[in-house]
């Protein structure tokens, strides 16, 4: 991009280009990763189709309109990756991919985390809470998570969900109050909401807080 500078003592000033993040990485050796990639604008994806058009795993050069014209060739070490949620009514502004952006990816899906992983995970950024009751927090983050994949549900339980619970719970907060906090409110599809509410409703009867 082109900024504005002023040099110390002058009175006039000068337009500069300056490369942002992105030229950065491509010029250089560094790992690029490109979060909620089809959130982007169309512009900025055929930008992106230039750059990952890949000729024996070499990335394509791209060209800068704004700089004259001038073409850049990406540094041989450089990587690119991109990241998605799915489009629809859970992820605002994501959009179904363009067939010729995603062509251009090796794309791997990435499941929930097992609910033993999980575990490690409460257990390792909480220390103070016990194991019993991070086994209930994502026994509840597991079973949503099934009602959401059987279609009972419009709401998908994220681990950082469980993370926010857990945070609560830690700081003396009431397990009841945390996860309503947490889940329960976040979920904006009324019926799924009641369904959600009842699960917990009877889910809560077997936890017994530890004192």
């Amino acid at each position: 991009k082109y900024i504005l500078r002023q040099e110390s003592g002058k009175s006039d000033s000068e337009t500069i280009w300056i490369d942002g993040p992105m030229l950065k990485a491509i010029k250089e050796w560094h790992r690029l990763l490109l979060d909620e990639i089809n959130a982007a604008l169309p512009e900025v994806l055929l930008a992106i189709q230039a750059l990952a058009e890949s000729n024996d795993w070499v990335l394509g050069s791209i060209m800068l309109p704004e700089k004259e014209g001038e073409v850049i060739t990406p540094h041989e070490d450089f990587r690119l990756f991109a990241t998605a949620n799915p489009a629809g009514w859970a992820y605002g502004g994501t959009k179904d991919f363009n067939s010729a952006t995603l062509s251009r990816f090796n794309v791997l899906y990435v499941n929930p985390l097992p609910q033993a992983i999980e575990k490690e995970l409460l257990a390792t950024k909480f220390p103070k809470l016990n194991a019993k009751d991070i086994h209930f927090i994502t026994d509840i983050g597991t079973e949503i998570r099934q009602k959401y994949f059987q279609e009972q549900i419009f709401y998908f339980c994220s681990t950082r969900d469980l993370v926010m619970v857990a945070s609560l719970v830690q700081a003396g907060l009431d397990m009841v109050f945390s996860i309503k906090t947490a889940i329960v409110n976040k979920i904006q599809d009324t019926e799924s909401k009641k369904k959600v509410e009842e699960y917990l409703k009877n889910k809560i009867k077997d936890y017994k807080p530890t004192v």
